[in-house]
């Protein structure tokens, strides 16, 4: 059985658009990835992704038309129950984070592909210990919304249902943040989320996050960030945007570093330089 990658934005938004909609031609699928995902993608390069999907028999086809395969659809379904079991409502720690005030406690990888799902773990492990009900956070660049929008606004989604105000700030003002600041605010209108130059923060390659007494950091490595700067300083239009590209960025090997430290000052210190932007 496949695994699916959450980092390819292409796969993602095809499996997103099949799971609303079955049975639609190629074409139409093209269609509705440009129009919900603003995804531009050749066709192709769609046969392309569409055919691995289906020898892997996550989709198949019929008469012309494209859908989930069923036997796909029920070991995602099986294993998701099993998840929701063990995961939510036995609620076993995975990650031990920090529990006393002053500690601090680290999480590494050889790639940002492979910090993300410890970073997204971490972070809903964390909003599940109901620190506080706003949730601060300062990116150099939306990396990740860029290249997993719909792991992203899952992410945000479960803070949001935590009754947890959500404030962004984006550090960078190109074109790619713009697109990613309105990705975001067309799937989650409730977040908040604005640009600020200005601030005491790294331009490139870092993520900070403030919830409750808690501070949550991600250094991205300079040769990673370099990168991801080529692309934001570089790209002016959707059309010159390449998401696989993008996305290989992120499977770069070099050390990707989450720090975590329980800091009612500094968590406290932080929240008032961001909550004046809002």
């Amino acid at each position: 059985m496949v695994s699916i990658d959450p980092l390819h934005p292409a796969q993602s938004a095809i499996l997103e658009v099949l799971g609303n909609i079955p049975a639609l031609t190629i074409e139409e699928l093209q269609k509705k990835i440009t129009k919900n995902h603003s995804i531009e993608m050749s066709m192709p390069t769609l046969y392309r992704i569409v055919a691995q999907l289906i020898d892997e028999q996550v989709l198949v086809r019929e008469k012309g038309k494209l859908s989930l395969n069923l036997v796909w659809v029920n070991h995602v379904l099986r294993l998701a129950t099993q998840i929701e079991t063990t995961y939510v409502t036995r609620a076993h720690p995975v990650f031990e984070l920090p529990k006393n005030e002053g500690e601090k406690k680290e999480f590494t990888a050889d790639s940002l592909n492979g910090l993300d799902p410890v970073w997204n773990h971490i972070l809903l492990q964390l909003v599940k210990e109901r620190e506080g009900n706003t949730w601060y956070e300062y990116a150099s660049h939306p990396w990740f919304t860029l290249a997993m929008p719909g792991t992203e606004a899952d992410v945000y989604k479960t803070i949001l249902a935590q009754k947890t105000s959500v404030h962004l700030v984006h550090g960078n003002d190109t074109f790619l943040d713009r697109h990613a600041i309105k990705l975001l605010k067309k799937t989650l209108p409730s977040i908040r989320q604005t640009t600020a130059k200005n601030l005491p923060f790294p331009k490139e390659g870092y993520l900070v996050i403030v919830y409750g007494s808690y501070v949550i950091e991600c250094f991205v490595a300079d040769v990673v960030s370099k990168h991801f700067a080529l692309f934001f300083n570089s790209v002016q239009s959707i059309e010159q945007f390449d998401p696989q590209m993008f996305s290989d960025v992120f499977r770069m090997k070099t050390q990707a570093r989450i720090q975590i430290r329980k800091s009612t000052a500094d968590s406290a210190a932080l929240r008032n330089t961001l909550e004046k932007l809002f």
